[in-house]
């Protein structure tokens, strides 16, 4: 049976790759808009923990750390900020690397139906072909046994004919 090759073989497993490789990538962001929102809490935590801690003390210590907490607050906020700016512009990378995920995805799966198709067909002319060779094989061998049966048939009546002519002249002498 002749081999299956399919001209398109290359691209499909280059299409494979470049899925493989965009999953990746895809996750990989992921995990950054999960580290900046981790960062996020962590500086919404301390804020939390600042103002527990000042709301702890007296009104005297208070009034003088005041300023020192809005500092704090707001170095943190502008952290915050600039997280949640960060934040944003992964999420629409994310959404970005998702389009061409899904995108590399249904170019993989239109050229695996393709190749199964091409597969199939391939396999049905080569159980065509075999078939052909097999009735052709077929009737050469039955024509083998024919012209073998017909060349018996000549010898076993030449034969007989040549025994009967002897006969016939020795009855004849």
């Amino acid at each position: 049976m002749k081999r299956f090759r399919w001209p398109l073989q290359r691209l499909l497993d280059v299409t494979v790759q470049r899925e493989t490789t965009q999953r990746a990538a895809l996750l990989d962001v992921s995990r950054q808009i999960a580290v900046r929102r981790q960062e996020v809490l962590v500086h919404r935590s301390s804020v939390r923990g600042m103002i527990l801690e000042i709301s702890a003390v007296d009104l005297e210590e208070r009034l003088r750390r005041h300023e020192d907490f809005v500092r704090f607050s707001r170095a943190h906020e502008r952290a915050i900020e600039r997280l949640t700016a960060e934040l944003d512009e992964w999420t629409r990378l994310r959404a970005e690397r998702t389009r061409e995920l899904l995108e590399t995805r249904r170019r993989r799966e239109a050229l695996e139906r393709l190749r199964a198709e091409a597969e199939a067909r391939h396999l049905r002319e080569q159980r065509v072909i075999e078939q052909k060779e097999f009735d052709e094989t077929a009737h050469v061998s039955k024509a083998r046994k024919l012209i073998e049966s017909h060349r018996a048939g000549r010898e076993t009546v030449a034969a007989s004919f040549g025994s009967d002519e002897r006969c016939s002249t020795r009855n004849s002498s």
